[in-house]
């Protein structure tokens, strides 16, 4: 593609579509000679940050990021993947400054509060890792979204606040039903809560969407050891290890 055939901004879309389909060499490609073409167009450094934050090049991802906030100080989207790509990197108090300019620009981006959540759960201050999750979650009331009800249940579960933790959990699978790693934990929470046979229905639900998800297999194998069903924990294990030979997960 010539961007000289196109506007920047027509240019810019069709990087962006390249990028959501997953294109990545083909939407970087656009976007430096975006870049080339307008040298001020932010948003073009934005998104190579997180193309370069996919690839797990922090340090590249840290130069656009910084270099699209010279260009525009003011754009809370490059504030909160700064503070993502740190996060990463477990600089969690250059984190959180990042996640507090976003918010501080942009009062009502859930997305900012909830990584400000992790963050803090991270740093062991449960108040305000429970209060930001919660702002996540008031902000998008009106069209909700599952990871901070899936964040709020592991911060739960860690607490060992069971009931909690399955109720988040819960509520995240009615936002979307499609998310293996919330049944999994799920099933996790309703083990330790006692209640077994809820663990496995949760475990084959996971299952049920991802058969190759090795957690899953071998949860559903020691819950079912657990009950006294050998041969079908073994199969479980015997799954697990096709996938990953040298990776059966363990129960969290």
């Amino acid at each position: 593609m010539n961007v000289k055939n196109y506007s920047l901004e027509e240019a810019f879309k069709v990087a962006v579509d390249l990028h959501i389909k997953n294109k990545i060499i083909d939407a970087e490609k656009v976007y430096n000679q975006i870049i080339k073409a307008k040298p001020d167009f932010f948003l073009a450094y934005s998104n190579l940050g997180i193309i370069f934050s996919q690839r797990k090049n922090y340090d590249k991802a840290i130069e656009l990021f910084k270099k699209t906030l010279e260009i525009n100080p003011n754009y809370p989207d490059a504030h909160n993947n700064l503070g993502n790509v740190y996060f990463e990197q477990s600089d969690f108090d250059k984190s959180i400054t990042s996640y507090n300019k976003a918010v501080n620009l942009n009062k009502n981006f859930s997305d900012a509060y909830n990584n400000l959540g992790n963050v803090y759960l991270k740093k062991k201050n449960i108040k305000l890792a429970i209060e930001n999750y919660n702002k996540a979650i008031s902000l998008d009331s009106q069209s909700p979204k599952d990871k901070p009800f899936f964040n709020l249940g592991n911060l739960y579960r860690e607490e060992n606040k069971l009931d909690e933790s399955i109720e988040c959990y819960k509520k995240a699978i009615s936002i979307n039903p499609a998310s293996v790693d919330s049944f999994i934990n799920l099933s996790i929470a309703l083990n330790k809560n006692g209640k077994l046979n809820e663990a496995i229905v949760a475990c084959e639900k996971a299952i049920s969407i991802d058969p190759s998800k090795v957690q899953a297999l071998n949860n559903l194998g020691e819950f079912n050891q657990e009950i006294g069903n050998d041969g079908l924990a073994i199969n479980c294990y015997k799954k697990a290890l096709l996938i990953e030979p040298n990776n059966l997960v363990k129960m969290a």
